[in-house]
Protein backbone atom coordinates (compact mmCIF):
# COMPACT_ATOMS: atom_id res chain seq x y z
CA UNK A 1 0.00 0.00 0.00
CA UNK A 2 1.90 2.96 -1.12
CA UNK A 3 1.78 5.73 1.40
CA UNK A 4 3.77 9.50 1.89
CA UNK A 5 6.84 9.16 3.76
CA UNK A 6 5.47 10.73 7.10
CA UNK A 7 8.45 12.84 8.40
CA UNK A 8 9.12 16.48 9.49
CA UNK A 9 9.48 18.18 6.69
CA UNK A 10 9.06 22.26 5.32
CA UNK A 11 5.69 23.48 4.44
CA UNK A 12 7.60 24.29 1.22
CA UNK A 13 8.46 20.75 0.72
CA UNK A 14 6.06 18.43 -1.13
CA UNK A 15 5.55 14.70 0.36
CA UNK A 16 5.66 11.93 -2.45
CA UNK A 17 5.36 8.48 -2.53
CA UNK A 18 7.28 5.66 -3.50
CA UNK A 19 5.70 5.30 -6.93
CA UNK A 20 5.77 9.30 -7.43
CA UNK A 21 9.23 8.97 -7.60
CA UNK A 22 9.67 5.97 -9.21
CA UNK A 23 7.26 7.27 -12.14
CA UNK A 24 9.24 10.20 -12.46
CA UNK A 25 12.53 8.62 -12.88
CA UNK A 26 10.94 6.84 -15.70
CA UNK A 27 9.11 9.71 -17.06
CA UNK A 28 12.66 11.41 -17.27
CA UNK A 29 14.26 8.43 -18.41
CA UNK A 30 11.74 7.84 -21.53
CA UNK A 31 11.89 11.48 -22.81
CA UNK A 32 15.82 11.65 -22.24
CA UNK A 33 16.19 8.61 -24.49
CA UNK A 34 13.29 9.45 -26.75
CA UNK A 35 14.86 12.74 -27.54
CA UNK A 36 18.48 11.49 -28.22
CA UNK A 37 16.97 8.71 -30.75
CA UNK A 38 15.30 11.06 -32.85
CA UNK A 39 17.91 13.48 -32.85
CA UNK A 40 20.95 10.79 -34.01
CA UNK A 41 18.33 9.33 -36.58
CA UNK A 42 17.45 12.59 -38.12
CA UNK A 43 21.17 13.79 -38.46
CA UNK A 44 22.22 10.56 -39.70
CA UNK A 45 19.49 10.38 -42.30
CA UNK A 46 20.35 14.17 -43.24
CA UNK A 47 24.08 13.88 -43.89
CA UNK A 48 23.90 10.32 -45.68
CA UNK A 49 20.42 11.65 -48.28
CA UNK A 50 23.30 15.07 -48.17
CA UNK A 51 26.26 12.83 -49.18
CA UNK A 52 24.71 10.26 -51.27
CA UNK A 53 22.88 13.23 -53.47
CA UNK A 54 26.08 15.21 -54.04
CA UNK A 55 27.81 11.95 -54.84
CA UNK A 56 25.32 11.24 -57.46
CA UNK A 57 25.66 14.61 -58.90
CA UNK A 58 29.21 14.80 -59.26
CA UNK A 59 29.02 11.44 -60.97
CA UNK A 60 26.68 12.37 -63.98
CA UNK A 61 29.15 15.28 -63.96
CA UNK A 62 31.91 13.04 -64.76
CA UNK A 63 30.36 10.52 -67.12
CA UNK A 64 29.26 13.94 -69.34
CA UNK A 65 32.64 15.39 -69.31
CA UNK A 66 33.90 11.64 -70.13
CA UNK A 67 31.88 11.37 -73.03
CA UNK A 68 32.00 15.14 -74.62
CA UNK A 69 35.76 14.11 -74.47
CA UNK A 70 35.91 10.92 -76.42
CA UNK A 71 33.67 12.49 -79.06
CA UNK A 72 35.92 15.77 -78.76
CA UNK A 73 38.09 16.37 -82.25
CA UNK A 74 41.58 16.21 -82.24
CA UNK A 75 41.95 20.09 -82.82
CA UNK A 76 43.37 21.62 -80.00
CA UNK A 77 43.67 18.28 -78.27
CA UNK A 78 47.14 19.08 -75.62
CA UNK A 79 44.72 22.03 -74.40
CA UNK A 80 41.53 19.88 -73.95
CA UNK A 81 43.69 17.13 -72.64
CA UNK A 82 45.13 19.50 -70.04
CA UNK A 83 41.82 20.87 -69.00
CA UNK A 84 40.56 17.08 -68.44
CA UNK A 85 43.14 16.19 -66.03
CA UNK A 86 42.46 19.16 -63.86
CA UNK A 87 39.28 18.05 -63.74
CA UNK A 88 40.02 14.72 -63.03
CA UNK A 89 41.91 15.94 -60.54
CA UNK A 90 39.11 17.88 -58.60
CA UNK A 91 36.71 15.05 -58.75
CA UNK A 92 39.75 12.96 -57.51
CA UNK A 93 40.00 15.36 -54.48
CA UNK A 94 35.74 15.49 -54.32
CA UNK A 95 35.88 11.55 -54.09
CA UNK A 96 38.70 11.83 -51.34
CA UNK A 97 36.59 14.64 -49.39
CA UNK A 98 33.60 12.11 -49.64
CA UNK A 99 35.79 9.30 -47.89
CA UNK A 100 37.26 11.93 -45.32
CA UNK A 101 33.67 12.79 -44.19
CA UNK A 102 33.03 9.01 -44.29
CA UNK A 103 35.80 8.34 -41.68
CA UNK A 104 34.10 11.53 -39.83
CA UNK A 105 30.55 9.47 -39.88
CA UNK A 106 32.50 6.77 -38.44
CA UNK A 107 33.90 8.76 -35.00
CA UNK A 108 30.59 10.12 -34.95
CA UNK A 109 28.93 6.56 -34.51
CA UNK A 110 31.94 6.00 -31.94
CA UNK A 111 30.36 8.97 -30.30
CA UNK A 112 26.95 7.96 -30.38
CA UNK A 113 27.57 4.07 -28.94
CA UNK A 114 29.83 5.98 -25.83
CA UNK A 115 26.57 7.80 -25.24
CA UNK A 116 24.46 5.19 -24.79
CA UNK A 117 26.74 3.56 -22.46
CA UNK A 118 26.56 7.44 -20.68
CA UNK A 119 22.91 6.75 -20.40
CA UNK A 120 23.09 2.74 -18.97
CA UNK A 121 25.54 4.50 -16.00
CA UNK A 122 22.67 6.84 -15.86
CA UNK A 123 20.27 3.74 -15.36
CA UNK A 124 22.68 2.19 -13.14
CA UNK A 125 22.78 5.50 -10.97
CA UNK A 126 18.73 5.66 -11.17
CA UNK A 127 18.55 1.77 -9.24
CA UNK A 128 21.11 3.18 -6.58
CA UNK A 129 19.05 6.14 -5.80
CA UNK A 130 16.01 3.97 -5.22
CA UNK A 131 18.48 1.71 -2.89
CA UNK A 132 18.66 5.10 -1.25
CA UNK A 133 15.17 5.23 -0.88
CA UNK A 134 14.60 1.69 0.22
CA UNK A 135 17.29 2.25 3.04
CA UNK A 136 15.72 5.89 4.33
CA UNK A 137 12.64 3.74 4.67
CA UNK A 138 14.30 0.67 6.39
CA UNK A 139 16.22 3.51 9.17
CA UNK A 140 12.56 5.25 10.87
CA UNK A 141 14.72 6.05 13.33
CA UNK A 142 17.07 8.45 11.63
CA UNK A 143 14.43 9.65 8.88
CA UNK A 144 14.70 13.21 9.12
CA UNK A 145 18.51 13.46 8.71
CA UNK A 146 18.49 10.78 5.47
CA UNK A 147 15.69 12.45 3.95
CA UNK A 148 17.78 16.15 3.79
CA UNK A 149 20.35 13.60 2.33
CA UNK A 150 18.37 12.29 0.05
CA UNK A 151 16.87 15.01 -1.21
CA UNK A 152 20.03 16.51 -1.79
CA UNK A 153 21.99 13.66 -3.28
CA UNK A 154 19.14 13.52 -5.96
CA UNK A 155 19.15 17.28 -7.08
CA UNK A 156 23.05 16.78 -7.59
CA UNK A 157 22.40 13.58 -9.73
CA UNK A 158 19.55 15.67 -11.28
CA UNK A 159 21.93 18.76 -11.95
CA UNK A 160 24.77 16.22 -13.37
CA UNK A 161 22.73 14.92 -15.85
CA UNK A 162 21.30 18.24 -16.78
CA UNK A 163 24.80 19.57 -17.12
CA UNK A 164 25.90 16.55 -18.87
CA UNK A 165 22.98 17.21 -21.59
CA UNK A 166 23.67 20.98 -22.16
CA UNK A 167 27.39 20.02 -22.44
CA UNK A 168 26.22 17.02 -25.37
CA UNK A 169 23.90 19.33 -27.20
CA UNK A 170 26.15 21.91 -27.40
CA UNK A 171 29.19 19.24 -29.02
CA UNK A 172 26.34 18.25 -31.32
CA UNK A 173 25.32 21.67 -32.61
CA UNK A 174 29.07 22.41 -32.87
CA UNK A 175 29.75 19.34 -34.65
CA UNK A 176 27.04 19.96 -36.73
CA UNK A 177 27.94 23.82 -37.53
CA UNK A 178 31.28 22.36 -38.85
CA UNK A 179 30.00 19.82 -40.84
CA UNK A 180 28.00 22.50 -42.54
CA UNK A 181 30.46 24.83 -43.27
CA UNK A 182 32.36 21.75 -45.00
CA UNK A 183 29.73 20.96 -47.20
CA UNK A 184 29.33 24.33 -48.28
CA UNK A 185 32.55 24.54 -49.71
CA UNK A 186 32.32 20.97 -50.70
CA UNK A 187 28.96 23.06 -52.85
CA UNK A 188 30.92 26.03 -53.95
CA UNK A 189 34.15 24.06 -55.46
CA UNK A 190 31.21 21.80 -57.43
CA UNK A 191 29.47 25.11 -58.91
CA UNK A 192 33.30 26.36 -59.85
CA UNK A 193 33.36 22.83 -61.51
CA UNK A 194 29.82 23.76 -63.59
CA UNK A 195 30.93 27.48 -64.62
CA UNK A 196 33.93 25.93 -65.72
CA UNK A 197 32.45 23.37 -67.71
CA UNK A 198 29.72 25.19 -69.37
CA UNK A 199 32.27 27.99 -70.45
CA UNK A 200 34.58 25.13 -72.06
CA UNK A 201 31.41 23.50 -74.12
CA UNK A 202 30.71 27.67 -74.93
CA UNK A 203 34.09 27.37 -76.36
CA UNK A 204 33.97 24.15 -77.98
CA UNK A 205 30.80 25.24 -79.58
CA UNK A 206 31.83 28.43 -81.31
CA UNK A 207 35.76 26.45 -82.85
CA UNK A 208 33.33 23.70 -83.87
CA UNK A 209 31.49 26.52 -85.74
CA UNK A 210 34.70 28.03 -87.42
CA UNK A 211 35.54 24.87 -88.49
CA UNK A 212 32.42 24.24 -90.19
CA UNK A 213 32.69 27.68 -91.71
CA UNK A 214 36.43 26.73 -92.79
CA UNK A 215 35.40 23.68 -94.41
CA UNK A 216 32.76 25.40 -96.52
CA UNK A 217 34.74 27.72 -97.77
CA UNK A 218 36.73 25.24 -98.54
CA UNK A 219 34.33 23.23 -100.26
CA UNK A 220 32.83 26.59 -101.91
CA UNK A 221 36.62 27.53 -103.51
CA UNK A 222 36.85 23.47 -104.84
CA UNK A 223 34.30 24.21 -106.47
CA UNK A 224 34.99 27.38 -108.10
CA UNK A 225 38.66 25.84 -109.02
CA UNK A 226 36.31 22.87 -111.08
Amino acid sequence: MDSAIDCPTPKSVPKYTEKDVERMQAELKARLEAEYELMAQETMENFQKEQAAKWKQATREWDTLRLRLIDEKNADRDQAALEYDRIYESLHATHAEKIRLAKENDVWEVKNKQLKLDLSDMRESTKLLTGQIDELKQHVTQRDEQYAHLKAHAQEKLNCANDENEKLANAHALAMSTMDVKLSRLDSKVKTLEVNLQAKNEAYNQLEDICDGLVRELDSRGGAER
